[in-house]
């Protein structure tokens, strides 16, 4: 017999919240490409975005606990997973802990380098992020290419 999950109301307004600005986001402005690394060592697979002064995101749903590290710059972060916390400003340099079920909204004050650690044996990014990312589909983009505002892990 499986466990019933229970979802914590305000963290399911909160992923509807960041469905209603990814559609926004989509609708006005331009799509921006953050230059991505990937390098993969014996068990970990290591992802580092640098992203622009000035770009919002949102993130992808995270499946697992992992390291990231903010090696420069400041954002102002929202977590949907911890919806009554509002904006938390990430001042490099920091470290944190990502917990599964994180997706998060991301304004980006100065140019940042987010860099993730994710402890696997797969060798590709695609085999990564079948493991790392929960699949999650926006209802408010059904009418828009797929991968119009791809968010960031």
């Amino acid at each position: 017999m499986s466990e019933e999950v229970t979802i914590d109301p305000k963290v399911s307004d909160a992923m509807e919240a960041l469905d209603h600005l990814e559609a926004e986001m989509v609708a006005k402005f331009p799509r921006v490409e953050c230059d991505v690394t990937h390098i993969f060592t014996p068990g970990l697979y290591i992802r580092t975005v640098y992203m622009p002064a000035g770009f919002r995101c949102t993130s992808k749903i995270h499946n697992t606990q992992h390291p990231f590290t903010v090696l420069k710059g400041r954002c102002i972060v929202f977590n949907a997973l911890v919806p009554d916390s509002g904006g938390v400003e990430i001042k490099a340099p920091y470290f944190g802990i990502t917990e599964p079920g994180t997706r998060r909204f991301l304004m980006v004050e100065e140019d940042t380098v987010w860099i993730t650690y994710h402890p696997t044996d797969k060798t590709t990014v695609e085999e990564v992020e079948e493991d790392i990312i929960k699949p999650h589909h926006n209802r408010l983009l059904a009418d828009k290419k797929e991968d119009a505002w791809p968010g960031l892990t």
